[in-house]
């Protein structure tokens, strides 16, 4: 009886000691998966947006993309334009947003939208908020570098101003900044 109680006593020790100096990877294995699978979902959940395009593309419809994903690479992954479509108008090096929807027009449909939006006179001459470049934006009175990089970083991470009072949601821009310049600007 002792002899086996000695046995079970050494086939015990020799796992002990088996064991020590190196980490049980059985245990690490379970301990750890759990948060490094968390992080994984965490990670796709929050880099994965979903784009919808549309009008002249071989393949319309929703595309999941990263963060960083321009227009052009849309238009690439929807089978890129097809004959009637015109890229005019169009920024290819922009980048998307969650949830947006991007239209390639036709060239017939791009034709009479340039017929049915003739400039009116009061827009000629003023800074489009969608479109113009630092070098314009510091134009303004109230706009320099800084609040100038701002308007560019709203209009890349929210779209387009969709009114000439939205430029009053960038830090810094208030009344008094906007009363300046309110009648040089449109969207």
């Amino acid at each position: 009886m002792k002899r086996i109680q000695y046995w079970i006593i050494g086939v015990m020790l020799c796992l002990l000691l088996a064991g020590c100096g190196r980490e049980n990877d059985v245990e690490k294995a379970f301990l750890t998966q759990p948060e490094e699978s968390a992080k994984e979902e965490t990670e796709v959940e929050t880099s994965t947006w979903y784009v919808q395009i549309d009008g002249a593309v071989k393949k319309p419809g929703v595309y999941p993309v990263s963060e960083n994903t321009r227009v052009f690479e849309v238009i690439k992954q929807a089978g890129g334009v097809t004959k009637q479509g015109c890229l005019d108008g169009v920024n290819q090096a922009a980048k998307v947003t969650d949830a947006q929807q991007i239209h390639i027009c036709t060239r017939k449909e791009m034709r009479k939208s340039r017929e049915s939006k003739p400039k009116s006179s009061a827009e000629e001459g003023k800074v489009n908020l969608n479109e113009a470049d630092k070098q314009t934006l510091v134009t303004l009175p109230g706009i320099g570098d800084a609040k100038a990089d701002l308007i560019l970083t709203y209009r890349e991470q929210n779209g387009k101003f969709s009114s000439i009072e939205d430029i009053m949601k960038i830090q810094g821009i208030k009344e008094g900044v906007f009363r300046k310049i309110k009648d040089l600007i449109c969207v």
